[in-house]
């Protein structure tokens, strides 16, 4: 099965792009660490 993803996104240094499902999931679990190590 598959599922259509627009995934326009704002990167950590803002910069707009576009960014497959395992970016963002990458992206969003170092965000996460982060928090959690500050």
């Amino acid at each position: 099965m598959r599922f259509p993803l627009n995934l326009n996104v704002l990167d950590a240094t803002r910069t707009p792009g576009v960014m497959s499902l395992k970016q963002v999931l990458a992206a969003w679990l170092k965000f996460q660490i982060e928090v959690m190590l500050n």
